[in-house]
């Protein structure tokens, strides 16, 4: 009868193995989580000096899609916005719900990453709708915003501004009633 072939394995939450807990060319397995690791040797000198994961997507089970927890770069190593590109454009979306008449800051990315943005915004407040676009720049130290296509269903919602804060650029609205919106804010970034 063969003998079956099983690798280091945790049913632990979220538990990765350490460098101790594995050799150099040994798999280890959450049967929780269903992440895969191996010892990864960065020297070249045959020596495990961290551990990876090899398997960095998640699977919506019966659902057909993957996705991926933390920033994913493209040709980067290391991506500051949830999707990077080369280490130029940094794609990102935030969905902010604003209940004052106040300046909001509905995206903010640092000054010392990021000099500019294109920024695609969409209000909802009851059954009225508020579509912009706006390019967001700075110089380090006074941030500037131009709305260059807008449309509403009836009346505009909400005016922009951007502002400089503790080393971040703020694009804010500034919403035309007290009343409950949700902001839902697509920005593509260039690095600095």
């Amino acid at each position: 009868m063969a003998t079956p072939f099983r690798i280091k394995r945790s049913s632990v939450p979220s538990k990765r193995p350490s460098l101790a807990d594995i050799q150099l060319g040994e798999l280890a397995l959450n049967t929780y989580d269903g992440r895969l690791f191996a010892q990864k040797d960065t020297g070249g000198v045959g020596v495990g000096t961290t551990v990876t994961l090899l398997n960095v997507w998640t699977e919506n089970i019966g659902g057909g899609t993957y996705y991926n927890e933390g920033n994913v770069g493209i040709n980067t190593t290391l991506p500051p916005s949830p999707l990077s590109v080369g280490g130029v454009y940094g794609l990102d979306t935030t969905i902010t719900t604003v209940a004052s008449t106040s300046a909001t800051t509905i995206e903010s990315f640092s000054i010392s990453v990021y000099r500019s943005s294109r920024v695609q915004v969409q209000i909802t407040q009851g059954t009225d709708y508020q579509a912009a676009d706006l390019l967001v720049i700075h110089n380090g130290s006074t941030a500037s915003v131009v709305e260059y296509g807008a449309i509403a269903t009836n009346d505009y919602l909400g005016t922009f501004s951007a502002t400089i804060s503790g080393g971040n650029c703020l694009l804010q609205v500034n919403m035309s009633s007290l009343a409950s919106s949700t902001v839902k804010v697509l920005s593509q970034k260039i690095t600095v």
